[in-house]
């Protein structure tokens, strides 16, 4: 048996009108295109519902690269804020201890012209009486 004649003997012309035909196959094979259908529309949900799911993943990974960046270039600013900190305070410690240093000089020179006072103080009246 042939495909043309399996298919021959399989449609019946139901109306000449429309150009309608009947097609008679064994249940067994409709059963399996029904279910076939089926799993093809249950597949294309799933398919469907697995995008949207991936799509929302993709748009949250997005927002945390964003997020990342954002704080990596925070930290970054930070930091360099933190060296320039840190360049100051080296600078005014620095200072502090030249100015320490002077202080000490100038307490030096205020001991000694203290001394000399004094003892120009002291001969002064000693000499006057």
């Amino acid at each position: 048996m042939s495909l043309s004649s399996f298919s021959q003997s399989a449609t019946k012309t139901v109306s000449q009108e429309n150009n309608d035909s009947l097609i008679c196959l064994p249940k067994r094979f409709i059963t399996y295109m029904v279910q076939d259908l089926i799993r093809s529309d249950a597949d294309r949900m799933q398919i469907k519902v697995l995008n949207d799911s991936l799509n929302i993943q993709q748009i949250s990974l997005k927002k945390q690269d964003d997020l990342m960046s954002e704080y990596k270039r925070k930290i970054n600013v930070y930091q360099s804020t933190i060296e320039e900190y840190k360049m100051i305070d080296e600078s005014n410690q620095r200072s502090i201890e030249m100015l320490n240093a002077k202080n000490k000089r100038y307490k030096k020179q205020r001991n000694i012209l203290k001394v000399c006072l004094s003892v120009s103080l002291i001969g002064l009246a000693i000499s006057t009486w």
